[in-house]
């Protein structure tokens, strides 16, 4: 079993450790976290991409590879993500821990400072990133941004998550959009890349097999030298129901996709478990009761399953159908949350949700990068726990409190991705 300690190092970086034996490996990884800003996202989005590219230490592509390469082929990773109303850029380096070298190397300290170099040493001309990586990497965001609208699926889902939380300051794409992509210039970049350094909340992972007391020493001594201003990062913020609307948006799809987004009713405080489980037992599962009925039984959809979105404390209900099935699929998926929350709920139902989550929350500690990620999403939380403390919390839950989780859902967006409307005549 692993164990998790945090220490704040001051000037808003918090340094988290997860150690686990089982590993020969351990994962490095520094994130970046400010509040979303609509008009800047794009400015900071790149960044990552850039200095995972090259350094001043290492100029080129074919010097950090062989860089990597001398350190037992050390994996670099990129990525911009959300966190609530947060925008995160995250560099990570997984590399083998010090005991399996063949010569006793020191490299978790040469990993360490390879991560910091990147980010503290990227590789500028005249004092300004690369105009021919910028453009590049414009490329790069480009693409990320494509995929998603290409991904129907979820495109629908993000979309609608969008329309949902746009006026509560949520919903943003931490990437931007096309267009704030295609306007980057150097000038900007490097302007979002001071900024990104003096004002972001700085939160470093250290997850493995080490020793994290030597990735800690080496990430303090770096960040003490930078010129730091940190801004508090957005605070944990829920959905608050407000008036149930429909859109209906057009593109050229063969199968319309249908998002139901509902508000648990959680507020900041509380504990998500019990809604958890109601969203598991909804549509979680293949023994679920949107799977079993809406799919299954009735034939309505291709796919139709549920999840709660942590930290809005949205469920998001998704669905492949037909276009002439829409309505009728959003009527019967209504109408299984209404028998839920009147208490249609058996105890084989329970067992079924109860073994799901608690095989998902098994596998967590499979990976360096999911537990990585499993703390990393919890940071906003007022109480951060093990998965094996919150898989035992959600293995207590009766189903009691799942119908009466249930009972403070309320519908709020119906959105529907359908195909272009047919001309007359």
């Amino acid at each position: 079993m692993e164990k998790q300690m945090s220490v704040d190092l001051g000037a808003g970086v918090v340094f988290h450790w997860i150690t686990d034996p089982r590993f020969k490996s351990n994962r490095l990884s520094i994130h970046f976290v400010l509040p979303m800003e609509v008009a800047r996202r794009a400015d900071r989005a790149i960044l990552p991409y850039l200095w995972v590219k090259r350094c001043q230490t290492y100029p080129d592509m074919t010097s950090l590879s062989c860089r990597l390469a001398e350190l037992y082929g050390a994996g670099l990773g990129a990525k911009v993500d959300k966190l609530g109303q947060n925008q995160v850029l995250s560099l990570a380096i997984t590399g083998l821990d010090d005991r399996f070298t063949l010569e006793g190397e020191a490299m978790l300290t040469q990993c360490a400072q390879l991560l910091l170099d990147l980010v503290q040493q990227p590789y500028l001309e005249d004092g300004l990133f690369s105009a021919e990586d910028v453009e590049t990497e414009k490329q790069t965001l480009s693409d990320l941004i494509q995929a998603k609208i290409n991904d129907k699926r979820r495109y629908a889902t993000l979309r609608a998550t969008e329309l949902l939380l746009k006026e509560q300051g949520g919903g943003l794409d931490p990437l931007g959009t096309l267009e704030q992509v295609q306007a980057l210039t150097p000038e900007q970049v490097t302007a979002a890349y001071h900024q990104v350094l003096k004002e972001s909340r700085i939160h470093l992972f250290f997850v493995g097999c080490g020793n994290p007391e030597t990735a800690r020493e080496v990430f303090q001594n770096a960040i003490a030298g930078w010129d730091r201003d940190p801004k508090p990062a957005a605070p944990l913020h829920r959905y608050r129901a407000g008036e149930n609307r429909r859109v209906v948006e057009r593109m050229d799809v063969t199968q319309s996709k249908l998002v139901l987004c509902l508000s648990s009713g959680l507020t900041e405080e509380e504990d998500p478990f019990a809604a958890q489980m109601a969203s598991v037992v909804l549509g979680g599962t293949p023994s679920s009761k949107l799977f079993l009925n809406v799919r299954e039984r009735l034939s309505l959809c291709y796919y139709c399953s549920c999840q709660l979105a942590l930290p809005s404390g949205v469920l998001l209900v998704s669905s492949g159908v037909e276009h002439q099935n829409v309505a009728a699929a959003h009527d019967e998926i209504l109408r299984q949350l209404s028998l839920l929350q009147q208490g249609e709920l058996t105890q084989q139902e329970l067992d079924q949700a109860q073994k799901a989550v608690l095989n998902s929350y098994r596998t967590v500690g499979d990976s360096l990068s999911a537990l990585e990620n499993y703390y990393m999403q919890r940071i906003l939380n007022p109480v951060i726990r093990s998965p094996q403390e919150e898989a035992q919390l959600l293995g207590q839950i009766t189903a009691e409190q799942i119908i009466q989780a249930a009972q403070r859902i309320q519908p709020q967006l119906c959105y529907t991705l359908t195909g272009p409307e047919k001309e007359e005549g």
